[in-house]
């Protein structure tokens, strides 16, 4: 229970860290998007800013159970469609002009917003495979 509240909590964590920044960087809709659609993907058009505080803490759970092999297909799966929408996001409604422009303004803003995006999916991939080396040793 313990594992499974931390997971839950990180993972609420990250969504709302995402958002705040996303907001931030999407300035009240004169900023640049980018960041909230790849943030919320696949959940960003209903939810809009919601998505990450809804989507990662979903992704964290089926993390935390991905030991049990339908838990670790519906990980795998929820995964591979947040990248596929967030591609999908950038391809049809990228605000690239906003988003070189906070660059020629700020580039460390761009760094920080691709960073907390990078530096959570490296430790989410992270805990699965060590969850699948626990479970392998175990086995």
């Amino acid at each position: 229970m313990k594992r499974s509240l931390l997971f839950s909590l990180g993972g609420l964590a990250y969504g709302l860290l995402l958002a705040a920044i996303g907001m931030g960087a999407a300035n009240g809709g004169d900023g640049v998007m980018i960041p909230l659609y790849v943030y919320g993907s696949p959940l960003f058009v209903p939810l809009l800013f919601f998505a990450p505080i809804v989507v990662w803490p979903i992704v964290t759970v089926m993390l935390n159970r991905a030991h049990q092999q339908k838990f670790k297909n519906f990980f795998i799966s929820l995964m591979a469609i947040h990248y596929i929408g967030a591609v999908v996001y950038l391809t049809t409604w990228g605000d690239w002009d906003h988003f070189f422009r906070l660059w020629n303004r700020s580039p460390f803003s761009v760094l920080i917003l691709v960073a907390s995006y990078l530096i959570g999916q490296v430790t989410i991939w992270f805990l699965f495979a060590a969850t699948h080396r626990v479970v392998a040793s175990e086995s």
